[in-house]
């Protein structure tokens, strides 16, 4: 008799720990017998695995700020992966502002397809850059990318006076090109002489297409007179070199430029790009093919 009622009392405490596992509602602890509420090892087991079901539960709902007291092999398990849930959540937020360099290393076979991902979304958002701040047609900074910059150096100019100055350059009668050759040649010609002009000019000056025939320079830390005879230079190089468009094409041409010169009066960087633009309307209409410089 004794072995059935030990092998009952097996049965019910193994049906009364499925429920606790794989029922939705908890059973009530004081709805359970005194046989096992008494035993302190039965409550302890009791605690233990309504931890499981409250950690796994909320890991499930994506709840990841859920503390439990129990310890055990399966409990820290479970606790390891909600740390590493926690920090990825954080990771993501960080990929979410821009940081493409998140990387994991300690959920498995998820960590090589996240990984994976990041450096796929760093190749875009550089790609995306690229396409945001670049030329296609000529390969150089675009407008977008020059005013950004310019920015930055008239921001170093009013906080530390670090002085720079800027210089438009445009192609003279550009539009006689397009029609006595057409347009694929005219946009041979943009390219080939938007890298003439960046080439002559330092490396830490920056160089972009501003629009249409349209180029501009910005030189820190450059003298408007050093500028002006940089420019000079240039206008001078242009004029005397034969930019070859095809085997049986070269095509020589002129450029014009204005020079302005950041000053104690600006109030914003496009005042500079004003008077560097009012500089070039004066070149055009005195003649084209030389420098004009507005201070």
């Amino acid at each position: 008799m004794g072995d059935w009622d030990d092998q009952t009392q097996v049965n019910e405490t193994i049906s009364l720990v499925d429920q606790i596992i794989s029922e939705r509602e908890l059973p009530e602890l004081g709805k359970i017998p005194g046989s096992y509420t008494s035993n302190p090892l039965f409550i302890k087991l009791f605690n233990r695995l309504v931890d499981l079901r409250r950690i796994s539960e909320t890991l499930s709902r994506g709840k990841l700020d859920e503390f439990v007291y129990s310890r055990g092999y399966v409990l820290s398990n479970l606790k390891a992966l909600q740390a590493n849930l926690r920090h990825l959540t954080w990771q993501t937020q960080r990929i979410a502002e821009g940081d493409f360099a998140q990387h994991v290393d300690f959920l498995g076979d998820f960590s090589a397809a996240f990984n994976e991902m990041t450096t796929k979304l760093a190749e875009y958002s550089n790609t995306l850059k690229n396409l945001a701040n670049f030329d296609h047609l000529t390969q150089l900074p675009n407008r977008l990318y020059i005013e950004d910059l310019l920015k930055r150096v008239f921001n170093n100019f009013m906080k530390d006076g670090i002085p720079f100055s800027v210089v438009m350059l445009d192609i003279d009668y550009f539009k006689r090109i397009n029609d006595t050759y057409g347009h694929s040649v005219g946009d041979m010609v943009l390219a080939k002489v938007g890298k003439h002009i960046e080439s002559s000019f330092r490396s830490s000056d920056a160089v972009a297409r501003y629009g249409g025939e349209e180029f501009i320079a910005v030189l820190p830390n450059a003298t408007t007179q050093a500028v002006y005879e940089k420019t000079a230079k240039i206008v001078k190089d242009v004029r005397k070199t034969d930019f070859i468009i095809t085997d049986s094409l070269s095509i020589r041409l002129t450029v014009s430029a204005g020079i302005s010169t950041a000053n104690a009066s600006d109030r914003e960087y496009r005042m500079v790009i004003e008077r560097a633009d009012r500089a070039l309307y004066l070149s055009k209409n005195e003649g084209r093919d030389r420098v004009t410089v507005e201070v």
